[in-house]
């Protein structure tokens, strides 16, 4: 078995930030200008507390992952027999607790299979393909498989940024095999029981396939390729890439990829030791507003502190919602007015929004009216992102119109990339 590990996304250059959070030593703000949200700083929260302390706050980050297989195209595989594509999501930072759960989105493309094929079907954490027969040189299997990556993880308020830079995603892109004479059981008991499994809580649906496809190690792994996911929530991912295994199993399958941040929660992350019943106003004043014994223990560095992080969360929400409603916008371009037509979506500018929520809470000086807004104005952002996700998913999942478009757009950066690296080096 042959592995190698690329590196896919890209760091954003993202232009708005939240305002730099004020002076501790006054309880009385002003509105930022333009310029001040412009050129602040993550590093200005540090202002806020000299002595470094209690800097650290868990909050729970949801983002989703989409995932489709397209088109396998055999370019010279010496052996004729079954085939099938198993995908996994791997965290390879070991010490951010981190819950993930694998759905199947395509079922109706299921449903329309010939005999001499698996359905598509999720293992456990494996996404795992149409289980499709090999014959021939240049031959070319439409898949058309679209699975679904639910990704929980804890991450620290004051540096968000800096902890998805740190969550060491991976996607693991697998080709296993098995010898022609293998025979798949019979498909009709699939169907009626579902097709939504997850890490924590494996489901009963897919047993037949589990025990036949593993038992007795009639299917065999081939190859494996390594994607690096470098995951910016300012800016989402969207492209398609090539994955072509090794020389010895000469072939390739399109891969393309989605990714945008939902949300930015109180964590409550069920189903681990980690569950903890926090609220908002734990991470905004360091701990409870209940756990106060007296008002004046809210001094104005506190008040600042949760300002300045409802600022940040609202802002960090509403770049992910813009970066998505652009992506939304450029690929309605390439449709047909009537499917254009569809998709009810109202542009929303993100960048006056972020400035009405920051003006509003800054001329608040009570710990309970702040803590109601950034309750009302995180629900509302991150509600918000679920529900332009949910509409790019039922208007461009296993869209062929926009998928040549993706390729293009990956192509065109990988040279660009290419082409600065010759400059850098060989002039």
């Amino acid at each position: 078995m042959d592995q190698q590990i690329f590196n896919i996304g890209s760091a954003s250059a993202y232009n708005y930030m939240p305002p730099p959070p004020p002076s501790p030593k006054s309880q009385i703000r002003t509105n930022s200008t333009d310029n001040q949200i412009k050129n602040s700083s993550l590093n200005n929260i540090q202002q806020l507390n000299p002595t470094n302390q209690n800097l650290y706050a868990d909050i729970q980050a949801q983002f989703e992952l989409s995932i489709e297989l397209r088109k396998f195209i055999n370019i010279d595989l010496f052996q004729r027999g079954y085939y099938q594509i198993r995908l996994s999501v791997k965290c390879s930072n070991k010490q951010i607790p981190i819950k993930l759960t694998l759905q199947l989105e395509n079922e109706q493309t299921n449903q329309n299979l010939s005999d001499v094929m698996f359905p598509s079907t999720v293992l456990e954490e494996y996404a795992v393909s149409k289980t499709f027969l090999i014959l021939y040189r240049n031959e070319e299997i439409m898949l058309d498989d679209h699975f679904l990556f639910k990704i929980s993880t804890l991450l620290n308020a004051f540096n968000l940024i800096e902890s998805f830079e740190k969550l060491g995603l991976e996607l693991n892109v697998e080709l296993w095999f098995t010898e022609s004479d293998y025979k798949p059981p019979s498909l009709t008991t699939l169907y009626s029981s579902g097709v939504q499994n997850s890490k924590m809580s494996p489901s009963n649906s897919f047993s037949n396939i589990d025990s036949s496809i593993n038992s007795t190690n009639t299917m065999q792994l081939l190859c494996c390729r390594t994607f690096r996911i470098k995951f910016d929530p300012r800016q989402g991912i969207h492209l398609q890439i090539p994955c072509v295994f090794d020389y010895f199993h000469l072939s390739s399958v399109s891969v393309t990829l989605h990714c945008s941040l939902l949300t930015l929660l109180p964590p409550v992350m069920l189903g681990t030791n980690l569950q903890r019943n926090l609220t908002l106003s734990s991470i905004l004043f360091g701990k409870d507003l209940s756990q106060f014994k007296s008002p004046y223990e809210v001094t104005a560095s506190l008040i600042n502190r949760a300002v300045y992080l409802h600022n940040f969360i609202c802002t960090l929400l509403l770049a992910s919602y813009e970066s998505l409603q652009e992506h939304i916008f450029k690929m309605m371009n390439y449709l047909s007015d009537y499917d254009r037509q569809k998709i009810k979506i109202e542009y929303v500018d993100c960048k006056d929004k972020q400035r009405k929520l920051c003006q509003i809470i800054q001329n608040c000086t009570d710990p309970e009216t702040i803590d109601d807004l950034a309750n009302r104005h995180v629900a509302q952002c991150s509600a918000e992102n679920i529900m332009l996700w949910c509409i790019y998913l039922d208007n461009f999942s296993l869209n062929q119109i926009i998928s040549p478009y993706l390729a293009i757009e990956y192509h065109n950066k990988r040279v660009r990339i290419k082409f600065f690296i010759n400059l850098l080096f060989f002039n």
